[in-house]
């Protein structure tokens, strides 16, 4: 496992358009990621690990989607389009052991299912793949996809005919949006509220219409609270859709008072998996609880869960030793500020998996156990220090400044009608005393 804590997060917003009518403002968001030495101890990003091929078994994965569903998309026709169709002819088997077989020629080492690299490789700068039809005939309908359609996850490099894989290449220093947020200035209980992702006010990957409804803040602006709410919401583009945190407790940061809201299993019960099922053969089929398919958001075949497949099934620890999922260390959360909605600690933790297919015509995966396979894991947030939040400690000492000022007022009339008051009733005591020396002397 890897958190992605060794690595500096740089968050940008590039304002595109305001709309002071709609009280809204597009922007484009940006994400880029440097090495942390100093969050890394002795580590570096040369450190070799061992991981699951995702490469190799998420290319078995979709060929055998893609054969399944007798269909390659939108490919132009041509020879090795014409020669993929005679194959279909002969049947699934054989077509799946020619491609599936055929794959493993793509990787340095073709007998495994495993890779092992570099951590900055795997992540960001790639592992190389090597289409290479003249060594390899078998690779020649290989190579003539991969020209016309990459996954997200390779890119071409320099040489002709080799790739680069990685997890995250695409996302650092890549613009993602337009996102049209409320400002907040007209309503500022609607404050970081998204409303359209894109141009669209939904995300269409969803087999339920109303789960693709965009809904909640953009997790970087949240309004303020008169509250305690029972649940926040969040639109995470990179899942496609909007998750919710269930409140917890009342915690402190930096002296300020902040209301803990986290994801708990409520996030994969029974009303709320259905909305994100994919449908196959037009029959939606859920995955096993704890996982979301991103096939259809992310065009690969991964999917998501907490870290530790924390809040999943059971099942989900069959193939998997070491795994031993802890809702402090794993679970997503946010503590808002109430009065301002400023966020004073935050952390989106997510896993990466893929479900390891058995597949008897293929040689690497022919005995494997099925199951779901986890990649790796990453947690991106920020609990701001006091600089950051001490433009809203000022509020809360100007706020307590003016309630203690506004008390002043008051605190002078006390004073002054217990002081009038004391005054007279010592005046009242005082004249018996004179008017009896008075009437004395005028007997004498």
């Amino acid at each position: 496992m890897y958190r992605r804590e060794a690595r500096c997060e740089l968050l940008e917003k590039i304002v595109i358009e305001t709309d002071d009518a709609a009280d809204t403002i597009d922007y484009l968001g940006r994400r880029t990621l440097v090495f942390n030495a100093t969050k890394s101890g002795n580590l570096s990003e040369n450190e070799e690990v061992t991981i699951l091929n995702a490469a190799h078994v998420g290319s078995l994965i979709t060929v055998r989607m893609q054969v399944h569903n007798r269909r390659l998309c939108d490919l132009q026709r041509s020879e090795e389009i014409v020669a993929f169709r005679i194959t279909i002819a002969n049947g699934f088997p054989a077509l799946l052991s020619k491609f599936g077989n055929g794959l493993a020629q793509l990787f340095s080492d073709p007998t495994s299912i495993f890779m092992r690299g570099r951590v900055r490789d795997i992540l960001f700068d790639g592992l190389p793949l090597v289409c290479d039809p003249k060594a390899h005939p078998e690779l020649v309908l290989v190579c003539g996809l991969l020209k016309r359609q990459r996954p997200p996850t390779l890119r071409t490099t320099s040489e002709a005919g080799i790739y680069a894989f990685s997890f995250f290449h695409k996302i650092n220093g890549t613009d993602d949006g337009p996102m049209t947020v409320s400002r907040g200035v007209n309503d500022r209980y609607t404050t970081g509220h998204l409303s359209e992702f894109k141009g669209l006010p939904y995300a269409d990957f969803w087999s339920i219409k109303n789960c693709s409804i965009i809904r909640g803040t953009d997790s970087i602006f949240w309004p303020p609270m008169s509250s305690r709410q029972p649940e926040v919401f969040t639109y995470i583009n990179d899942l496609c859709r909007s998750v919710f945190a269930v409140y917890k407790n009342d915690t402190v940061y930096s002296g300020l008072l902040g209301y803990y809201y986290t994801t708990t299993e409520s996030l994969w019960n029974d009303t709320e998996s259905p909305c994100y099922c994919p449908r196959e053969k037009k029959k939606i089929v859920c995955p096993t609880q704890g996982l979301l398919d991103l096939n259809k958001c992310q065009e690969v075949p991964v999917m998501m869960s907490e870290p530790h497949f924390l809040h999943g099934d059971q099942s989900l620890f069959s193939i998997t030793n070491g795994l031993q999922p802890d809702e402090e260390k794993h679970a997503t959360y946010v503590v808002v500020e109430p009065l301002t909605g400023a966020p004073l600690s935050g952390y989106r933790k997510m896993q990466l998996n893929l479900k390891l297919p058995r597949l008897k015509q293929i040689h690497v995966v022919a005995n494997v156990t099925e199951g779901v396979f986890p990649l790796l894991w990453v947690e991106e947030g920020t609990t701001p220090g006091p600089k950051i939040l001490a433009p809203i400690i000022l509020v809360h000492r100007a706020i307590r400044l003016m309630t203690f000022l506004s008390w002043m007022p008051l605190l002078f009339g006390i004073f002054f009608v217990a002081y009038s008051y004391c005054t007279k009733t010592s005046a009242k005591t005082e004249n018996p005393k004179a008017s009896g020396r008075s009437t004395s002397l005028a007997a004498h």
